[in-house]
């Protein structure tokens, strides 16, 4: 048995997923384990199963407990190391945090163990590509003024621009992360797309839309404003509808771009992923890496 943690929001719960799906190739008995969720608060809390059409097999405590020595919670692990417990286990952590490379194609043969990490390339699961877009069907359809937005973008030739604020504006993340996509590798970026696109227009979504449309005011562009907290998944919908997309640092619009199946779409993404990581492989390489000063 292999058993992937799914945490974080849910653009790195659906590479945790499609990484589980890659697994599965070579280790059918594989399941996710959702337990964090129960004791950490992120984002909207565990999303798959309401939002996409998937079916998973979900790994018990015991069987978690059985596998690996995988503490759940911090007053466990204080319980654990005051009556100096040892947990026998048949199985080992596999940490996406020691490995060599950020994509380590080996790591798919291992069997026996606990998976830790956000696998956040398509690499991992390329060969199934066809499999990941069935899973990561939208459960249900849209409400009636986000199917209008649908029909806008169907009948032209839609551009979707994700603006990632939020925690990223954070003290901590502000340089790594808040300070990557700055309004000129918009800028740039829409550049990139006027030279290849015949009259494109722009849909633009973020978690911070008030700041958006006072600092980046655009000709031929229709502001999404509405899909706020457990709707904002539908978001990334629309966007996975327009025929390109302007992506940011973002897990959310990184998936909004690869669910598009346009044929000759044009995705622009950011060279660097987080300052000071190097992170080769977050980007496919049919997209356009747009650099950052």
């Amino acid at each position: 048995m292999n058993i992937v943690r799914i945490n974080s929001g849910l653009g790195n719960q659906m590479f945790q997923y499609a990484f589980s799906c890659a697994l599965k190739q070579c280790e059918p008995d594989t399941k996710i384990d959702v337990s964090e969720f129960l004791y950490r608060k992120h984002h909207n809390g565990y999303e798959l199963d309401k939002i996409f059409t998937i079916n998973p097999s979900y790994a018990s405590q015991k069987e978690c407990n059985k596998l690996a020595d995988v503490s759940k919670s911090f007053c466990a692990e204080i319980r654990r190391n005051f009556f100096k417990i040892k947990r026998k286990t048949q199985g080992i952590v596999v940490s996406e945090y020691e490995l060599p490379t950020k994509y380590s194609p080996e790591v798919l043969e291992v069997k026996n163990a606990y998976f830790i990490g956000f696998w956040q390339t398509e690499k991992y699961f390329a060969d199934i590509a066809p499999l990941i877009h069935k899973e990561f069907m939208f459960r249900k359809p849209l409400d009636k003024y986000n199917e209008k937005i649908a029909n806008e973008i169907q009948q032209c030739h839609a551009v979707s621009i994700h603006f990632r604020r939020g925690d990223y504006l954070k003290k901590k993340r502000l340089h790594s992360t808040g300070s990557v996509c700055s309004l000129d590798y918009y800028k740039n970026a829409i550049e990139l797309i006027h030279q290849q696109v015949a009259s494109p227009h722009f849909f633009i979504f973020s978690d911070d839309i008030a700041w958006v449309k006072e600092n980046f005011v655009w000709p031929n562009a229709t502001y999404i404003d509405h899909n706020k907290k457990k709707n904002s998944f539908k978001d990334m919908q629309l966007m996975s509808l327009c025929k390109h997309n302007i992506i940011a640092n973002s897990s959310f619009s990184w998936w909004g771009a690869w669910l598009n199946r346009y044929e000759k779409k044009i995705v622009c993404a950011p060279e660097v992923w987080v300052r000071g990581v190097d992170l080769p492989d977050i980007i496919p390489d049919s997209w356009i890496k747009i650099p950052i000063e």
